[in-house]
């Protein structure tokens, strides 16, 4: 029995490693623009995507519009949305803001999702993108 019990906790912890991960995040640094390929190959899955960045000035624009453009084969959408700037720290502000809830792929796979700043931003860092899966649709 002393010799079966680490065999099966091994076992259980090796078939609970192989689960697929809830979500995926990637950050790009530079001055874009951005291009994130994500996998939405789940079709009963509900997807939420968040942006976030860090920018490194106190000073700037509240918001800042990004054009967002999605593709897959030879489906391809674009559309401007407005990213706030509001965030915490006093010269370096760490912001995190909704994208889309609640998503569910007609088309399921991996997309490429290309994001542009419209404006410049001083001291943004980046862009990065978060998107969490439920799997109970």
């Amino acid at each position: 029995m002393r010799r079966i019990l680490p065999a099966i906790f091994f076992v259980a912890l090796t078939v609970s490693s192989c689960r697929r991960p809830s979500g995926q995040e990637h950050f790009v640094r530079g001055d874009g623009p951005y291009t994130f390929e994500i996998d939405f190959g789940d079709s009963l899955a509900v997807y939420d995507i968040d942006f976030y960045t860090v920018v490194d000035s106190p000073d700037g624009p509240a918001e800042t519009p990004l054009l967002v453009r999605w593709s897959k084969d030879t489906v391809v959408f674009t559309e401007q949305v407005f990213l706030p700037l509001e965030g915490e720290g006093r010269y370096s502000r760490e912001v995190r803001a909704p994208y889309r809830h609640g998503v569910t792929m007609a088309d399921p796979g991996i997309w490429q999702i290309d994001v542009s700043v419209v404006e410049s931003v001083p001291g943004l860092r980046g862009m990065g993108i978060a998107v969490s899966r439920d799997g109970s649709r």
